[in-house]
């Protein structure tokens, strides 16, 4: 989506990938008072289409609160063993799914490793550095969500 006028202000943007309204500041992307398309005011603060241009209008920000985002995936994390319940909570359902069944299963071969390792005390010593792998990766899951609700880029990719 172009952006030409600031969606708050309605002054007109002279680079459509803008940051920042040189008028008032804020992001021009995010529709609140104005269309993005043409710069009229909305007629209302529900409005999903612009009455002069007949542009869509863009949804206001919905950011998530980061810290919150973060203290969902620790609790499910040491809950449920499951950290990628914090996607859900940023609105990333299908990322949250992939990274859910990923944790799991390395958590599974964990399992499966020192159960197997469990004949012999070397065999339990051997499986101590597998426990820092799906640790290590749950961690970066739990950043990755963080990040996602603060609306910078992800550490791990979406699929």
């Amino acid at each position: 989506m172009t952006v030409n006028f600031c969606g708050e202000c309605g002054a007109k943007i002279k680079a459509p990938d803008a940051k920042a309204c040189t008028k008032c500041g804020s992001d021009p992307a995010k529709t609140t008072k104005s269309c993005t398309n043409c710069g009229a005011q909305k007629a209302s603060q529900g409005a999903i289409m612009c009455v002069s241009c007949g542009e869509a209008l863009a949804k206001p920000s919905t950011e998530k609160d980061a810290g919150i985002a973060a203290l969902i995936s620790v609790v499910c994390m040491f809950v449920l063993g499951a950290p990628a319940v914090g996607y859900f909570y940023v609105g990333d359902m299908r990322k949250g799914l992939i990274y859910l069944v990923a944790s799991w299963l390395m958590w599974t071969v964990v399992a499966i490793a020192y159960f197997l390792g469990a004949m012999t005390v070397v065999g339990i010593v051997c499986c101590l550095p597998l426990l820092f792998v799906p640790l290590a990766f749950d961690l970066l899951v739990v950043y990755d969500i963080y990040l996602e609700a603060k609306g910078e880029p992800a550490k791990l990719p979406s699929f």
